[in-house]
């Protein structure tokens, strides 16, 4: 009894060993090889529950999410023969296993130095076309689109997908730096120079305007003033001259008074005449004025 108990459990157990190495699930996103004897008899398997033979086939399965390498900072020489240090960073994804198995043996590190290797060696090749300035305008671009046909079928013959490849930091190595900053501030310094210099002559010519025109202003004035005052002298003149044409007596009293009264005006003025003074025949005789 006890022996027969003892083969039922064994039994139970190996069924269940076998049960359990004949399956094998798929995650929703990745991706799966089934190897009999090293030999990759089936691949590319859906997400969910899937069977093998046991302990003669074996499953590899790889991550099929969207992974990510950080490259280190590269040194790189553009058209121009400049040196820029250059970090990027690369999107990738397994897209076909059986391929991904074949070319790296489904090792994820191995893999991504293959990647490195390819994505090197094409940022050398396109970066020596462009010149330092366009270079540094790459800087947070995306380049995955840029690269030529035989980088895209060399990723692809990893049995990787390219994302994106973007590059992240674009900078001069640290020993050049010093020499570009010194050659950004005297080129600014000239321009600032020479702005100054451009505002000076504007403002010479601004002010040199503006006089020009107040002298004008002020010519035209003193011309109409004189022109004024010219005319309302002859229209005095024509007035006295029509006063005294119409009453000399009268016009002669006027006068003398208006003299008169400019005279002593101010009390403290003292005017030293002789007694026969014509300017006092008025004051000596009133009715000479009748």
């Amino acid at each position: 009894m006890n022996a027969r108990l003892a083969g039922v459990v064994v039994a139970v157990a190996v069924m269940f060993i076998v049960a359990a190495n004949a399956c094998f699930q798929v995650s929703p996103g990745n991706r799966a090889v089934v190897l009999q004897f090293g030999r990759i008899v089936a691949s590319d398997y859906g997400p969910g529950l899937h069977f093998k033979i046991p302990f003669v086939q074996d499953v590899e399965i790889y991550d099929g999410r969207i992974l990510t390498l950080d490259n280190q900072t590269q040194t790189l020489s553009t058209a121009d023969k400049k040196k820029l240090e250059i970090g990027y960073y690369v999107k990738w994804q397994v897209a076909d296993a059986e391929t991904y198995y074949r070319a790296v043996g489904g090792q994820e590190l191995v893999a991504m130095d293959r990647l490195s290797a390819i994505v090197n060696r094409s940022l050398h090749v396109r970066l020596a076309q462009a010149t330092q300035d366009q270079t540094l305008a790459l800087s947070g671009r995306s380049l995955d689109q840029q690269l030529d046909a035989d980088t895209h079928a060399q990723i692809a013959a990893l049995g990787i997908r390219l994302v994106d490849l973007r590059i992240s930091d674009v900078h001069m190595p640290a020993e050049l730096l010093d020499g570009v900053y010194d050659r950004m501030r005297a080129t600014r310094q000239a321009k600032a120079a020479d702005t100054r210099a451009q505002a000076a002559t504007q403002a010479a010519q601004i002010r040199e305007a503006a006089d020009a025109k107040a002298a004008s202003v002020l010519a035209k004035a003193h011309l109409q003033a004189e022109q004024l005052r010219g005319q309302g002298d002859a229209e005095a003149a024509r007035e006295y001259a029509e006063g005294y044409a119409k009453d000399p007596k009268f016009f002669s009293f006027y006068r003398s008074l208006e003299a008169y009264r400019q005279a002593f005006a101010r009390g403290d003025r003292v005017l030293v005449l002789g007694a026969d003074s014509p300017f006092f025949k008025y004051l000596q005789n009133p009715a000479a004025g009748k």
